[in-house]
């Protein structure tokens, strides 16, 4: 609770001109403070000190659960050909993901909440490259170096707002990285190297 208060302090700073680690310090990254900002930024237009807050972690819940609804179906298209059936598995599979929202990150506004997003997009973009590998073929293998550059996108953000917040995109990097290497695709894996540097830049 008290770190969520001076988290809101320094997204209203922000607002006001402040400029952080000029004008006031905290180890969170400058990721987060603008999401902070843009939260109290809501804030003043509903004229509600919590109500701008609670509408970023909202829609950064529903996007993220999105995702993961996503990716999950992705995943298992191989194994389940019925549409309807696929649906209800996704939703079972995410249900831990939602109890764990809810259970892990009261009363909110933490740092781990909203680099969930920026963490599943990676993993869904791993679900994306995942699904149309066909060991038959060897050119499957092959990663669209745009979503190299996106998993820096992702990276950055989630760095930015704390820095072992990203674990999950590097677990997805290195997961690409050894495939790459596996199945000796080192132009492909150069390619993807460059893109993730330019998305890092």
């Amino acid at each position: 609770k008290m770190d969520s208060i001076q988290y809101k302090s320094a997204g209203a700073g922000m607002l006001d001109g402040l400029v952080p680690f000029r004008d006031f310090f905290h180890q969170k990254g400058v990721s987060f403070f603008y999401i902070e900002a843009l939260g109290e930024l809501l804030c003043r237009i509903f004229n509600d000190n919590r109500l701008g807050t609670f509408i970023i972690q909202f829609v950064n819940l529903v996007v993220s659960l999105g995702f993961m609804f996503s990716a999950a179906k992705t995943l298992l298209k191989k194994v389940c050909t019925k549409p309807g059936l696929l649906r209800g598995i996704s939703l079972l599979a995410i249900c831990p993901a939602m109890y764990l929202f809810v259970s892990t990150f009261m009363p909110g506004n933490y740092t781990e909440e909203f680099s969930i997003l920026f963490n599943v997009i990676s993993l869904w973009l791993c679900a994306k490259y995942i699904e149309k590998i066909d060991d038959k073929s060897p050119e499957t293998y092959i990663h669209k170096p745009i979503y190299a550059f996106v998993h820096a996108l992702m990276f950055s953000f989630a760095f930015w707002i704390r820095p072992n917040n990203c674990i999950g995109i590097c677990t997805v990097v290195a997961f690409i990285v050894i495939l790459l290497v596996i199945k000796k695709q080192y132009k492909n894996l150069f390619l993807n190297a460059g893109m993730f540097l330019l998305g890092f830049a």
